[in-house]
């Protein structure tokens, strides 16, 4: 059963790293949650509302994790075929209990939360034939997204 409504995806060519500024810019950092950024810039074929939205949520559930204080680092490279996000936060990370569930639609552990989240950041990654992973110790998510090959340029 699915839960998550899609839209068509609506593809531009765009520079990944000023999506990335932007979803930074649309989330309140407590001041002593201290944000650390390393972007290269890399130009891909995106939906943008969609990976401003899946950036968001990540740097969000951070923030929450984290509670007072803390770090954020997000970083951004690539390689041959992939441009590569890499998320990671200082909070106390995800119960092993939980790690394989939290991209499962309705899976949450919030008072509040809808268990969505997740679960929408890795449909819309899967519709740009692209993945996310998570790790423990530190927390990390790890986003791939295919680049633009040279040809179709």
């Amino acid at each position: 059963m699915v839960f998550i409504r899609t839209s068509e995806l609506r593809m531009i060519t765009c520079d990944l790293k000023e999506i990335i500024k932007s979803s930074i810019n649309e989330v309140r950092f407590p001041s002593d949650i201290k944000l650390y950024s390393s972007l290269e810039s890399c130009v891909l074929q995106c939906d943008v509302m969609k990976i401003r939205g899946i950036i968001t949520n990540i740097l969000q559930n951070a923030v929450q994790a984290i509670g007072l204080k803390g770090e954020i680092n997000i970083s951004l490279e690539e390689d041959t075929d992939y441009a590569i996000i890499k998320i990671t936060d200082s909070g106390p990370g995800i119960p092993d209990e939980n790690i394989e569930q939290i991209f499962e639609p309705m899976f949450t552990t919030k008072d509040e939360g809808t268990g969505l989240g997740l679960a929408s950041c890795k449909q819309f990654l899967e519709m740009h034939n692209g993945s996310i992973a998570v790790n423990n110790n530190p927390t990390a998510f790890t986003i791939k997204l295919p680049k633009i090959r040279s040809e179709s340029i």
